[in-house]
């Protein structure tokens, strides 16, 4: 079927009823067929909020497009494996980038993917990029997902409009405070990190760039590294602690919160939550210590919420 003999309304109601991972491996004919999806479904990918490099310890990420009912995949790129043949090849900005479909199983969803050898890595990861980038365009953020980093050092490659988000597990290893800033200075700004923390060696320095991240979950039964309620400059942060930490939290948060109120720290920030396993905070001691004012019952207090990054 030759869709440029259709009339433009034909052609975009054909395009509406594809999956959007559809359209973008049809892109992949020519530069006329990208050009022509690009222009009859642009309200269809200004919707797109974002897409995410989804990886694990494999490090071959699945590049897929969130949605409520499930994530959209729209490729995937992985090491080359020399005794599967390719099933096409295409010439990406300059580079010959050789793809196969899946090909899991007739129900599995179809999509194309990337094959790369250790050493043109990085060279495929950012020439798939760039023309998913100019495919979708700037308004969708792209976010690269270390979902289970434990020991050793991710390869995270720098591409463009792309935040890091990473779930940190510290069992010892090579994840000392060192490496995870090798990784924390490849990025600007990271978007996200959840971490793990109960055997952690060593501390991060208070100019770290971990403090820096837009929103912080962290497990810390055991001591206060990282030492998120001295310096932390991001808007979110969810702290779960032990009962050994109960004297040291208590005067910790009331410090936190006097910090906060004179304007003297933390002016980025949004949100703050604190669990305590096994231990009942005294709430009149942290109230008296930051001067809380008691409202009237019959008073209507105002509310303030905002969405969780």
């Amino acid at each position: 079927m030759n869709l440029f003999k259709y009339p433009y309304l034909i052609q975009q109601e054909i395009f509406h009823h594809m999956e959007t991972s559809e359209l973008f491996l049809l892109s992949f004919v020519s530069k006329n067929m990208k050009k022509l999806i690009k222009s009859t479904q642009m309200a269809r990918f200004k919707a797109i909020n974002t897409i995410v490099y989804g990886c694990s310890t494999t490090n071959q990420p699945y590049v897929y497009i969130p949605y409520k009912r499930g994530n959209d995949i729209i490729i995937r790129i992985m090491k080359n494996d020399k005794n599967k043949n390719c099933d096409f090849q295409l010439d990406l900005y300059g580079k010959i980038i050789d793809f196969r479909l899946n090909k899991e199983n007739e129900q599995s969803q179809s999509y194309p993917i990337a094959l790369f050898y250790l050493s043109e890595k990085r060279t495929v990861y950012e020439c798939i990029h760039n023309y998913i980038f100019d495919f979708f365009g700037n308004a969708v953020e792209y976010y690269w997902k270390e979902d289970d980093y434990r020991c050793d050092l991710p390869i995270i490659p720098k591409l463009k409009n792309v935040s890091f988000c990473a779930k940190v597990h510290i069992r010892g290893c090579r994840a000392d405070p060192e490496n995870l800033e090798t990784i924390f200075s490849q990025y600007p700004v990271l978007k996200a990190i959840q971490i793990d923390t109960d055997m952690f060696k060593g501390t991060f320095s208070p100019e770290s760039k971990f403090y820096q991240t837009e929103s912080i979950e962290s497990e810390q039964f055991k001591h206060n590294i990282p030492d998120i309620l001295s310096h932390f400059q991001g808007r979110q942060a969810f702290i779960q602690c032990g009962k050994d930490r109960n004297n040291m939290l208590v005067s910790d948060l009331i410090k936190f919160v006097n910090r906060w109120k004179s304007g003297e720290a933390f002016q980025n920030l949004e949100y703050l939550r604190i669990q305590v396993a096994l231990f009942e905070i005294p709430q009149n001691n942290i109230m008296n210590g930051v001067g809380a004012k008691y409202v009237e019952t019959t008073k209507i207090t105002p509310k303030h919420s905002l969405p969780r990054v």
